[in-house]
């Protein structure tokens, strides 16, 4: 039991605090729509995302690796995260005017999400003493988990303004602790007992030669977690497309997302560094319009690098869009 607590305190703190893992947003969701006209009316959207990282990285953008009890071994603890996410969204436009070109609307998602961690700790300068690889092993596994359920919903009223060329939405959305979430479990679908106030601004442009270009840009401001007294930092999103309309169906290009914390974490367990999160990701994005309007599908594939304190994979996103009236 003496070498299983040690080894315990031994172990990278990388995956001790769930919370700076979880920064309660999807991010790689904002497509094609950045640039499509919103016309008043109602709209569903199913998206579903699946993720898939293989890498736990700490604030040098390395997997960490700390000394155990034994001197002279080190354990280096890799880890797989596996999340599938179906994130409903609705959305209403109304006929309500603000100034002479913007409409309210007010939009709402809830995700349906399972989540699952796998850690497995690999051994430097062996040989371990007897029992020594057994208890970080079990240590591992203790610390490993899997969860399925509803996430933390987000409410965000908005008003959109539109011209021929171009697009301009202003929201500000607050997230509830909707999402199960248990203090002494490793793996939580809700981000903890807190709420997150969310300003958001779409940017989008259109031009002649058939380019479209949008930036939806948010910036998360975290309330202190009731349950552990920890508050995550305030950190900067922006989810990025362009691309190119073949035809007035298809379009082709890139999408892509920037992630960036701003301000320290803070609480019990915060590391000294503040855990600042921080990820690119980049990649192919096809969507496809019907003639009508009333329905659209979109498929992309966006992978991860520059990656500090936070799991670094590649997310696949496939949405359906639906026009109600």
């Amino acid at each position: 039991m003496k070498w299983f607590l040690l080894l315990a305190m031994a172990l990278p703190a990388t995956v001790h605090a769930t919370e700076r893992n979880q920064l309660r947003s999807l991010p790689g969701l904002p497509g094609f729509d950045l640039t499509a006209p919103l016309l008043p009316g109602m709209y569903l959207q199913a998206n579903y995302q699946h993720y898939a990282a293989d890498k736990l990285l700490g604030d040098d953008g390395k997997v960490a690796v700390s000394a155990t009890p034994q001197p002279g071994l080190s354990a280096r603890l890799d880890g797989k995260v596996r999340a599938d996410v179906l994130a409903l969204r609705g959305t209403w436009l109304s006929e309500m005017r603000v100034g002479d070109s913007g409409k309210f609307g007010t939009s709402i998602t809830v995700p349906l999400a399972k989540t699952k961690l796998t850690l497995s700790p690999t051994l430097i300068g062996g040989p371990a003493a007897p029992g020594v690889e057994a208890a970080i092993a079990a240590q591992a596994a203790s610390m490993s988990g899997e969860r399925s359920g509803v996430g933390d919903i987000e409410i965000a009223p908005f008003v959109d303004f539109q011209s021929d060329e171009s697009r301009t939405t202003l929201a500000l959305a607050v997230v509830a602790p909707t999402g199960k979430y248990d203090k002494q479990s490793p793996v939580n679908i809700g981000a903890g007992k807190f709420w997150t106030l969310r300003p958001i601004v779409t940017l989008a442009h259109v031009y002649e030669n058939g380019v479209e270009v949008g930036a939806r840009t948010s910036y998360s401001i975290n309330g202190k977690n009731s349950d552990t007294d920890y508050r995550s930092g305030q950190y900067l999103q922006s989810d990025l497309s362009a691309l190119y309309a073949v035809n007035d169906s298809l379009k082709m290009g890139m999408a892509g997302y920037v992630i960036y914390q701003t301000t320290d974490d803070k609480g019990p367990g915060a590391p000294d560094n503040g855990n600042r999160a921080r990820v690119f990701g980049l990649g192919p994005s096809i969507s496809w319009q019907a003639e009508s309007g009333q329905w659209a599908l979109e498929s992309k594939y966006i992978e991860e690098f520059g990656v500090r304190n936070r799991p670094e994979g590649g997310t696949f996103w496939a949405r359906l869009f639906v026009r109600i009236n």
